[in-house]
């Protein structure tokens, strides 16, 4: 059982002295940690300035606004617009007015495509109507 203590007593200081080690790893190390975040920090305020110095460029170089009246940019286009909107009406009225022409109707169209199969030939009258092809003949 001595030997048994013995091994677990040397187990248990060979995991503390590992630890400890670390440990001393680990705050030796601290001060690289702590320069290194000082830089990261020294960097981020640098970009913080160059930010507010563009920004306060940019501000400074913008145009100061200038009022402009649309009412008074936009009254030729409402004057064209009413004048058109006028002549418009004219129209629609003077259509309303105007009776529909006559359309063709089923009616008629049968009967005229009736009339040419059984008459091939037309009449003087039809012939008549037609205008004249103003051929010469000449011998």
């Amino acid at each position: 059982m001595n030997s048994e203590t013995n091994g677990a007593l040397k187990n248990e200081t060979s995991k503390t002295l590992e630890t400890s080690n670390k440990t001393l790893h680990e705050i030796k190390n601290l001060p690289k940690q702590l320069s290194a975040n000082e830089k990261v920090e020294e960097q981020l305020k640098a970009v913080q300035s160059a930010v507010e110095n563009v920004s306060e460029r940019l501000n400074s170089a913008r145009d100061p606004v200038v009022q402009i009246d649309l009412h008074e940019q936009l009254q030729p286009l409402q004057e064209k617009m009413e004048a058109m909107s006028s002549a418009m009406k004219t129209m629609r009225d003077k259509r309303a007015q105007t009776p529909p022409t006559p359309g063709r109707n089923l009616e008629r169209e049968l009967a005229e495509a009736h009339k040419k199969l059984t008459n091939p030939k037309p009449s003087y009258a039809e012939a008549a109507a037609k205008s004249p092809t103003h051929n010469r003949i000449t011998l």
